[in-house]
């Protein structure tokens, strides 16, 4: 998994596959977000929030639909 440098954020690391996403969250609890959940298009947002480490974790809690898509692995 890729750091996730911003520690102002609940994020710890980030991995990105094309159809999910996987996001390390403080307290070493870790969530897929997928395609099939989100829709592609959230998905492709989510990951260029990883990329910049920056609002994924806001974009998240703001989108109750995506908050809820989140399946612990």
């Amino acid at each position: 998994m890729e750091l996730y440098r911003n520690q102002d954020s609940g994020i710890i690391a980030y991995k990105i596959y094309e159809d999910y996403i996987l996001i390390k969250f403080k307290g070493e609890v870790v969530y897929r977000y997928d395609k099939y959940c989100v829709g592609e298009e959230e998905l492709e947002i989510m990951k260029k929030f990883a990329e910049k480490e920056d609002d994924l974790n806001t974009y998240i809690n703001q989108n109750r639909y995506i908050y809820k898509c989140g399946r612990e692995v």
